[in-house]
């Protein structure tokens, strides 16, 4: 399970009653609760889901309450583990159909997630609810983009398009989920998801704001 916030802890809760075993991945210790002990690391780092354990799993539960990292997070675990189910949170409705695109077999919106509905589609053997005509794309920080933070550029809010990744030069690691006050500069690749239609908006340069 990736997060340990809210619902990331609802959610490990529900699964000790049952019981089943899981392992609880985060970035930082929740002063909130005393009850479980995580990995502590960068889930969007594929060494820190392989030394989780995730070839073993049967299924993956993404909970954090970001939805770019959401989608990234969920990207890399089908990459690193094809046949796991995997159950992501959508903090908003208008994100639900790039995380199905993204990976995930099942999305619950944040306004119906509860621990649960997590379990039990994890249990299900229902077949897998998928979107298409959503693709992850590549394309360079053009020089219209240049300069600007991700928020100041509207690429979001503009194509519809989120960017999940920035690639750097001379780089082996990306940055993953960037922060809105990134500066895009000139030689980065963007690694952007959306649909078709969104995609030909985005086109070479976006229009000046």
């Amino acid at each position: 399970m990736l997060g340990h916030g809210r619902i990331g802890c609802a959610a490990a809760t529900f699964l000790e009653r049952k019981p089943v075993p899981f392992i609880l991945v985060d970035r930082h210790e929740n002063p909130s609760c005393e009850e479980h002990v995580p990995i502590y690391g960068d889930a969007t780092t594929p060494h820190t889901l392989q030394k989780a354990g995730i070839e073993r799993a049967k299924g993956l539960i993404v909970t954090t309450n970001d939805d770019s990292t959401n989608v990234f997070l969920t990207l890399i675990g089908r990459h690193l583990s094809p046949h796991i189910r995997i159950v992501a949170r959508s903090n908003g409705e208008e994100n639900v159909d790039q995380l199905y695109a993204a990976g995930a077999d099942f999305v619950v919106s944040n306004a119906s997630v509860g621990a649960s509905i997590l379990l039990n589609v994890l249990e299900s053997r229902a077949s897998a609810f998928l979107t298409e005509g959503i693709s992850v794309f590549r394309r360079p920080v053009a020089s219209c983009l240049a300069g600007k933070t991700i928020a100041a550029s509207r690429i979001r809010p503009t194509t519809g398009c989120s960017i999940v990744a920035l690639i750097l030069p001379k780089e082996k690691e990306p940055i993953v989920v960037p922060p809105p006050e990134t500066v895009l500069e000139e030689g980065m690749d963007m690694l952007l998801i959306g649909s078709p239609g969104q995609e030909e908006r985005f086109g070479v340069c976006l229009p000046e704001n």
